[in-house]
């Protein structure tokens, strides 16, 4: 595998060539940029397999390297300070990242996960999905990558009517009547789309706020959707709720 590192930051691309050297010793190392515009000069003609992709660059972003390609032919894991709405845009398009300061085994498990997909169809939808989540700024045009066992699936996160959590597992139920599910845990979904009108009501539930119709008492406390299904409340989270309802005028 051919890597090529992209960071303004001489520190920060000494710990990365540290831990290639250390983790990764038969990678191949293709060189480093520090601006939008040596990279994209770089990336063209050297062909990397990875680029490892920090955001804030000299000259822009890591996300203006990846919009100069039509259709990116590498895999990318972003290298970032922390930031919320970064994070998010990344969990939304499944996207690898890594936060500063980077922590040693988590770069070894982004890069072995990297390898391992290199020639991956998925790769180009899933730059395309952050690139459209980042320049999106509604709330309602965000769209989430899913991975099933045998397929992608690129949804507006409009369409989510709830999330249902099985161990491991996460039922996604769509407006369509479709199921998905995903090999990753409700919380991984949790942080991500709390701030775009989700609520979770339940350590085993996450709703879409939009399609709550009346919170119903009897059971413990329970929503009714407008699909018909419905959802436990936990007493915890009661709350929380009704403030929810207040802030989104449900009655």
């Amino acid at each position: 595998m051919k890597v090529f590192i992209v960071d303004d930051e001489p520190a920060t691309i000494e710990i990365i060539c540290t831990y290639l050297n250390e983790f990764f010793p038969t990678i191949e190392l293709l060189g480093f940029a520090h601006s939008v515009k040596d990279s994209v000069a770089s990336i063209s003609s050297l062909k990397p397999d990875l680029v490892l992709l920090d955001i804030e660059l000299t000259d822009g972003t890591g996300f203006d390297v990846v919009k100069s390609f039509e259709s990116p032919f590498f895999r990318v894991i972003f290298i970032t300070a922390f930031d919320q709405f970064a994070v998010q845009a990344f969990r939304f398009s499944a996207v690898d990242y890594i936060l500063k300061p980077i922590n040693p085994i988590e770069f070894r498990d982004a890069v072995s996960k990297a390898r391992k997909d290199i020639g991956d169809k998925g790769n180009q939808l899933e730059l395309m999905t952050l690139l459209h989540n980042i320049s999106s700024n509604s709330k309602l045009e965000k769209r989430i990558v899913l991975r099933t066992s045998d397929d992608i699936h690129l949804i507006n996160t409009s369409e989510v009517v709830r999330i249902e959590s099985d161990g491991a597992y996460s039922h996604f139920l769509l407006q369509s009547g479709k199921r998905v599910t995903v090999s990753q845990n409700i919380k991984h979904f949790e942080e991500a789309l709390l701030n775009l009108g989700f609520f979770r009501c339940h350590q085993s539930h996450i709703v879409n706020v939009t399609y709550i119709n009346r919170y119903h008492k009897s059971e413990g406390g329970m929503l009714i959707l407008k699909d018909g299904s419905t959802v436990p409340v936990s007493f915890r989270k009661k709350d929380s709720l009704f403030k929810l309802f207040e802030q989104y005028g449900i009655g």
